[in-house]
C-alpha cells in the first residue's frame, strides 16, 4: 500500500516523482480509494543548505512534492526567494532530545570532573 504522507529527507533532486495524474481518488468517505493509490496524498521533502544561494535546479525540483520544510525562516527566505512557491514552504525546526542535551546534567558532570 502507498502511504497517505510521505516524508522525504534528502536533497530534493532526488525526491520521489509523481505523474500528477497519479493523484489518489477520493471516495465518498474523503479517503482513498486503495486500487487508485499510486501516489500519497501527502508528499513532503524535507530538506536544508548551508548556501545563501538556491540552484534553479532545486527550485524545480521542489515542484515534486506537496509542501518543503526547511529548519530555519532563513531557509524560508532562501527557497522562496530563489522561486519556491511560499504557499509550500514551511520552517520545522531540527528536533533537540532536551533529555540527552540537559544543560544542568552538563555542569553536573563538568563539576563531578574538576578535582
Amino acid at each position: 500500500a502507498v502511504p497517505h504522507i510521505l516524508v522525504e529527507h534528502s536533497d530534493p533532486c532526488t525526491w520521489k516523482r509523481f505523474p500528477e495524474t497519479s493523484r489518489p481518488l477520493q471516495s465518498e468517505t474523503s479517503r482513498p480509494l486503495q486500487s487508485e493509490m499510486s501516489r500519497p496524498l501527502l508528499h513532503i521533502g524535507r530538506t536544508m543548505t548551508e548556501s545563501a544561494v538556491l540552484s534553479p535546479e532545486w527550485v524545480a525540483c521542489c515542484d515534486r512534492v506537496d509542501e518543503v520544510w526547511v529548519p530555519t525562516p532563513f531557509h524560508v527566505a532562501l527557497f522562496t526567494e530563489a522561486g519556491v512557491a511560499a504557499s509550500k514552504v514551511f520552517a520545522v525546526p531540527e528536533a533537540v532530545d532536551t533529555a540527552f542535551f540537559d544543560r544542568s546534567a552538563v555542569i553536573s558532570r563538568q563539576n563531578s570532573l574538576i578535582p
